[in-house]
């Protein structure tokens, strides 16, 4: 359930249907029936179909005063400021293009990038991707292998995103651009194996 702003959906997606982001202005943002957003240990999964590169910045934990994150990336999710400037928490976001895969989090005068993966994915064929946080660290896995551990978190929390492709309005950060297919979040560190069972559920 969520509500879409510029968003489509197109024949042709991993299952059924994909969701079509314009690199401009589409999202869809939604809430989590529980009523708030998984916390330090959860899992974020897509099939995605990107067709714009991204900025790839090295790995940092930079507590405070660190900002890459504000331009030159293509959120496939975009991280919640509803909660990002609260009690010295975070919240993440993945940016994702043909060039790779990052992980933001986002906080008052904070947006570093703690896991980065630079890599080909393919703007043609479906890939799947996934970020696991455990215990505050994410993790990046490409079509059900781990790619790259991250740095961990030195915010109190870290919590999961609520809107997909894009804040919902521009200030330069940069909009998913491309297809997005079987999105799923999960309050839970999924493991290895796990990973690789989802990624190869719909690989045929």
């Amino acid at each position: 359930n969520g509500t879409a702003s510029n968003a489509s959906t197109v024949a042709g997606g991993i299952s059924n249907r994909a969701g079509s982001f314009n690199g401009t202005n589409s999202n869809v943002s939604f809430h989590y029936t529980s009523g708030s957003a998984p916390m330090d240990n959860f899992t974020m999964e897509a099939w995605v179909k990107p067709n714009a590169t991204i900025r790839i910045d090295s790995d940092n934990n930079t507590n405070y005063g660190y900002v890459p994150g504000t331009s030159g990336e293509r959120y496939l999710f975009w991280p919640d400021e509803a909660i990002s400037d609260v009690n010295n928490d975070a919240s993440a976001g993945i940016s994702v293009g043909t060039n790779g895969v990052s992980v933001y989090e986002l906080g008052y005068y904070y947006m570093p990038a703690l896991a980065v993966y630079s890599g080909n994915i393919s703007s043609s064929q479906w890939t799947h991707i996934a970020v696991v946080y455990n215990n505050k660290q994410p993790s990046i896995y490409v079509n059900g292998a781990l790619v790259h551990i991250g740095l961990q978190s030195q915010r109190r929390h870290v919590y999961a995103p609520r809107n997909i492709g894009g804040n919902g309005f521009d200030w330069g950060s940069g909009w998913y651009s491309g297809l997005a297919d079987e999105i799923a979040f999960y309050n839970a560190a999924l493991s290895s194996n796990e990973i690789l069972q989802h990624a190869q559920q719909l690989c045929t």
